[in-house]
């Protein structure tokens, strides 16, 4: 915690600086219909920074919606295989049928014999 506080107070005088030494350059930005002039170079790379991240979260979400996805279907015991099809986890289910013999043997020498084993 202490870490990433220092990191964004070291962040945030770097971008100090950077925007110290950069008041003086200045350039226009045209958007087509309306253009700015003397628009200092940082607030251009800011905004375009931003916007750079505004345009990237959709794509993370949908990632991390996949990955919540996949890890809801591995909870259940669920596998899709290449082809899409999908799966029971074998390993889940060979237990139950090693218990459930033994109890039909059970049952089945009981009902043959009369008597348990």
């Amino acid at each position: 915690m202490v870490i990433r506080l220092l990191g964004t107070i070291a962040s945030v005088v770097l971008l100090a600086f950077f925007v110290g030494f950069n008041l003086d350059n200045k350039c226009n930005v045209s958007l087509i219909v309306k253009s700015f002039e003397n628009v200092p170079v940082f607030i251009t790379i800011m905004i375009s920074f931003v916007c750079g991240i505004i345009f990237t979260m959709p794509f993370t979400f949908s990632i991390l919606a996949k990955r919540v996805k996949k890890a809801k279907k591995a909870a259940k015991g669920e596998k899709e295989s290449v082809s899409g099809e999908k799966k029971t986890d074998s390993a889940k289910s060979e237990p139950e049928k090693i218990e459930k013999k033994p109890e039909e043997n059970v049952q089945n020498t009981e009902l043959e014999t009369g008597s348990p084993v």
